[in-house]
């Protein structure tokens, strides 16, 4: 393997010194480097190595390295190092390449060693070149191999599965080289000793799967998995299921029992299922991308077995730095490209991630509209007795897996990061407002026309010390990686000239205009932005740290979107952040409210009928004038047992209800006395965000709303259908522990519903109202069941500040909600326990008739938001006032109405017809011939009495997701 043939050239240099261990001298070290094809390292470089060296045998001033330390250090701190020259080579028989072996990086984890040796052959050396390649990733490799340019070489050695190709008998095909062994390709042999000779040859692979029918390897990934697993059964019996501070002290170490590692914690059974129907993941020739069925080859390991620095664990190492970012086999680049931008704030990464003792970490993450702390073990998913999988540090630290594996398990799974976009991964990491900006959008483009998008929203932006990112198109363009993430890190102006320096976590640079290559620095051009920086002269255009000038003109040309994370508010202060749940449910407002229901037909909208799930309002509260952003937040289809393939249509509207202005808008209230602050429209996404407001101190009314109808539940639970007794063991304790996750996850829904002040404690004023839930409103005054519910839900034994989230969640999932105090809970939360569609007998958890979202509120100075219960007039003017006010009016003079028509970009439309004839009309809005989206009539055509000076609300518009769209209206009129 690998380390055979690193071993191999180490022995030149051994120094016999150290009693029969191989090792060498130190000052040999570069030109070791050197032979292995580690020509980029520089001084500093190397110093760090020395020192690493050093650490390892514990002896600063030895002039000895070992080979077994120098091969840790090969396997962790080389990757930033290790040459990626052409696949194509020129080697003749004047360079010195007696007995040596070149390493060539054919690609990520893929590796070709070329071994020249001369033998003794009467009066002069005969020389032969054996090709070997190495696979350490998770695919089969089909090679070719053409040495067709070379001279006096033959062919006198080829793998019993090559094949010469049938066009060229000096090419040579391997198809199916298996991953993780060694495998001899061919071997080139002089065939005029008395000649001069010269090797030429060209490389190329792609990869494939590996077959399941290989044995011999199917035996060896078994051997390995099962061994690892030795070891983590021993830790969970050492554990014993005792909270981790109980553990201190006993010889095994932490394992996270909710994040078990194990396959299905790599590849949900649910994924693999829908990648087994999809007919398999799609495999690419460059690497990127993993399917399920390579789970199998997985083995965990906790982080001593495979870091350099096994006696100090360091989770930092020497401080944060992007370009420790390594990314894996997964094809996570959404998340590890906005860690990049995030870890050009080492302050930030420092606050995400800290250690609580020897393998055991926490990691904070902001989702769905919360912050989690996730408790982490060290154990990670790695290739068999190598290193990790998916993504690590170059430095051979932790922060970058363990900040993977957060995400991981909130999710579910490793498999459930594959794809996304930076803007998510930027709010999930910062939790701060994060703004996506699509530069083929029309509002953008006006913006980069009028040179708005250049002013505030690029420098702007970056001197207020948000975090931006720029992702790529799906074309490569001047060394511009397709599809990738990108850190912006400067801009400035000189004269004329608008230039952007832009970081690339991976490395490689742009090589278009203002790049090391194409020129357009002077002396005169790098003294302005030095002084701009404030920067030494020779750090504005250095090379070798992914760092790259661009013109902003091929900035826009270049690039299709830019992230903005706006970590503080534009004043510079911190972010205070207030999270409320929104649970849209049937029966609130019921009885018509304000409004009243209007049950005759044209005489208006029943609101009952049309938004049948509402939720209370809320009041917000703010002490002192300042910049405020407010935001909804859908459940994750991300997150384990979502069951959801679409988000629901959500939006929300922000009233006040006085006679003040908002951003100069004109005072027009509507028919409840509310005047318009603020509106996001229905959108079918993750999350939907306001623009950043300036308000004034006061009291603000938060009305969100959705048009959805009925919501059958949010769990993938699989086929019910089967009879429980058919099933295996293993079946059935996978369903079991999908029947438990359920649990998990409606417990922490119901605890966040209930934690009204979001201190992560349910207090004796929060608590009593979840018992009453649980007791059911016919049994509140019944004493003795609220402290049976009490003590089982473990009120009894809290700390002083009430319930934790953690041990509501414990005592729900010790219970099985398999009748008794937690499943009366769940029920009346809206919880049914069944297949799709059914009653009960199932083993998921799932809400019927019920959506929950959560109200996340950041503002500069102290703000409050509390519930308010339903306000049927807020609830109107926050439907109607928008439309009227914000959206594009088209007077239709000959049948006296006006069209209203409110874009909501690109996640939907809402048209509304006004009624300003003295008399009644009838308004027929005919959306039918729209294109891919539905609206929340169910009905594409509506009809609707419209009474003098009344708007009314005719369609919502939204599209199917992931679907191009368009809409289109028709109208007609009659008295």
């Amino acid at each position: 393997m690998e380390r055979l043939a690193l071993e191999r050239v180490f022995s030149f240099y051994s120094n016999d010194s150290d009693g029969g261990t191989l090792a060498m001298d130190k000052h040999d070290l570069p030109d070791l480097l050197s032979d292995l094809g580690l020509t980029t390292l520089d001084k500093s470089e190397l110093k760090l190595a020395l020192s690493t060296f050093s650490s390892l045998n514990g002896d600063d001033d030895s002039p000895s390295l070992t080979f077994s330390d120098f091969y840790s250090w090969w396997l962790t701190l080389a990757d930033a190092a290790k040459a990626n020259p052409s696949n194509r080579m020129n080697i003749n028989n004047n360079d010195d390449n007696d007995n040596n072996t070149v390493i060539k990086q054919l690609g990520e984890n893929v590796t070709m060693y070329i071994y020249t040796e001369s033998i003794p052959n009467h009066d002069r050396a005969l020389t032969r070149h054996k090709f070997s390649i190495y696979a350490s990733r998770l695919n089969a490799v089909d090679l070719t191999v053409d040495f067709s340019s070379s001279t006096n070489l033959i062919l006198t050695m080829k793998n019993s599965s090559a094949r010469l190709s049938s066009t060229d008998v000096d090419s040579l095909l391997l198809e199916g080289i298996q991953p993780f062994r060694m495998v001899d390709v061919m071997e080139l042999t002089v065939e005029d000793n008395y000649l001069d000779w010269r090797l030429i040859y060209e490389i190329k692979y792609r990869l494939s799967p590996p077959p399941s029918e290989d044995r011999d390897l199917e035996m060896y990934f078994k051997k390995i998995k099962d061994e690892g697993m030795k070891l983590i059964e021993e830790d969970l019996r050492g554990f014993g299921g005792e909270d981790y501070l109980d553990s201190q002290g006993h010889r095994h170490g932490f394992v996270d029992v909710e994040f078990l590692p194990q396959d299905i914690s790599v590849c949900s059974k649910r994924e693999a299922s829908e990648e087994e129907i999809g007919g398999g993941y799609e495999y690419s020739e460059t690497g990127t991308g993993m399917s399920c069925h390579d789970a199998r080859v997985v083995a965990w390991r906790r982080s001593e077995d495979f870091l350099v620095r096994t006696n100090t664990h360091l989770l930092f190492g020497g401080g944060v730095d992007p370009r420790d970012i390594c990314k894996g086999v997964l094809a996570d680049e959404w998340l590890l490209g906005a860690l990049a931008g995030v870890a050009e704030r080492e302050d930030l990464v420092n606050e995400m991630v800290r250690k609580v003792k020897k393998g055991v970490y926490e990691c904070q993450i902001f989702n769905g509209g919360r912050r989690h702390t996730m408790l982490l073990d060290d154990y990670f998913p790695c290739f068999p007795e190598a290193g990790p999988v998916f993504s690590r540090n170059r430095g051979g630290n932790l922060w970058v897996s363990l900040v993977e594996k957060a995400f991981a398990k909130i999710f579910g799974s490793y498999f459930a990061l594959r794809g996304g976009a930076t803007c998510e991964g930027l709010l999930d990491l910062t939790g701060c407002p994060t703004r996506l900006y699509s530069l083929r959008s029309g509002p953008v483009m006006e913006r980069i026309r009028n040179g708005k998008f250049w002013t505030d929203d690029l420098m702007g932006n970056l001197k207020r010390g948000c975090i931006v990112c720029c992702e790529s198109g799906a074309k490569e363009n001047a060394k511009l990686r397709p599809g990738h993430s990108y850190t912006v890190l400067h801009t400035v102006e000189v004269g004329n000239i608008q230039l952007l320096k832009i970081r690339n976590p991976w490395g490689g640079e742009w090589n278009g205009d203002w790049s090391l290559q194409l020129g357009g620095w002077t002396d005169r051009m790098k003294r302005a932005v030095s002084k701009i920086l404030g920067c030494a002269l020779d750090e504005v255009a250095s090379e070798g740290d992914g760092c790259f000038w661009m013109s902003y003109t091929e900035f826009v040309e270049n690039f299709v979107s830019v992230s903005v994370c706006e970590v503080t508010s534009a004043s510079g202060n911190s972010w205070k952040v207030c999270t409320e749940c929104v649970t849209f449910e049937r029966g609130v407002g019921s009885a018509g409210g304000d409004v009243g229901k209007r049950k005759e037909k044209g005489k208006g909208d029943n609101l009952d009928e049309l938004y049948p799930l509402r939720s209370e309002v809320f009041t917000m509260n703010v002490t002192k004038r300042g910049e405020v952003v407010l935001s909804l937040h859908n459940r994750d289809l991300r997150m384990k047992h979502s069951g959801e393939n679409a988000y629901p249509a959500v939006g929300f509207t922000v009233l006040r209800k006085d006679a003040s202005t908002t951003s100069g808008r004109p005072n027009v209230m509507g028919v409840g006395g509310y005047s318009l602050v603020a509106h996001v429209g229905l959108c079918r996404e993750r999350q939907l965000q306001t623009k950043s407001l300036v308000l004034d101190a006061g009291s603000y009314i938060i009305v969100p709303y959705t048009c959805e109808k009925v919501n059958d539940g949010g769990f993938d639970v699989g086929d019910e259908d089967e009879d429980e007794g058919e099933m295996g063991g293993e079946e059935r304790q996978l369903r079991e522990e999908s029947h438990r996750e359920s649990i998990r996850m409606a417990a922490r829904e119901i605890f966040d519903r209930f934690d009204q002040d979001n201190d992560g404690h349910l207090n004796h004023k929060e608590f009593p109202c979840l018992v009453d839930r649980a007791v059911g409103r016919e049994n509140v005054g019944n004493a003795t069941l609220r402290n049976e519910v009490r003590s089982k839900l473990g009120m009894e034994g809290d700390d002083g500040l009430g319930v934790t989230r953690k041990a509501l969640v414990d005592a729900c999932v010790d219970d099985g909600a398999r009748g008794g105090v937690v499943e009366s809970l769940l029920k009346e939360c809206g919880y049914v326990c069944g297949g799709w569609g059914e009653e009960g007998g199932g083993s998921g958890w799932r809400l019927k008739n019920q959506l929950c979202v959560n109200l996340c509120v950041w503002s500069e100075h102290d703000c409050k938001v509390v519930r308010t219960g339903f306000n049927g007039l807020a609830f109107k003017d926050a439907l109607d006032l928008p439309v009227r006010l914000r959206g594009e009016v088209q007077h239709a003079a000959e049948f006296g109405i006006k069209v209203f028509t409110l874009v909501s970009g690109r996640n939907g439309v809402t048209i509304g017809v006004q009624n300003v004839k003295r008399n009644d009309v009838w308004v027929r809005m005919d959306t039918s011939e729209s294109r891919n989206c539905v609206s929340h009539r169910e009905d594409m055509v509506h009809d609707a009495k419209v009474k003098s000076g009344e708007m009314v609300v005719m369609h919502h518009l939204t599209p199917v997701r992931g679907a191009d769209w368009e809409w289109t209206y028709r109208k007609e009129m009659k008295e």
